[in-house]
């Protein structure tokens, strides 16, 4: 059984960042592509889900190709406007 408690303050989360894709697309140029990670793993459908994501909340524009079975290549395709 469950104990109901009253008043307990909630504690801040740690708030975590993937910032190797956030530092890895700020690096990237306009018309520059990846298919491959850092580490020589192929972009998943999994991972360009991450990638937009990062890159739509640091204000970068990108597009995705797949390129093979559960493989994508990404292009960064505008500046920042930020």
């Amino acid at each position: 059984m469950f104990k109901m408690e009253k008043n307990i303050p909630i504690e801040s989360a740690p708030r975590t960042s993937n910032s190797k894709y956030v530092e890895f697309l700020k690096k990237m140029t306009v018309g520059a592509s990846f298919s491959q990670t850092e580490d020589g793993e192929a972009v998943t459908k999994a991972k360009v889900a991450v990638i937009r994501h990062y890159a739509k909340r640091i204000g970068i524009k990108v597009s995705v190709r797949s390129i093979g079975e559960d493989a994508y290549r990404i292009w960064r395709v505008t500046q920042s406007a930020r």
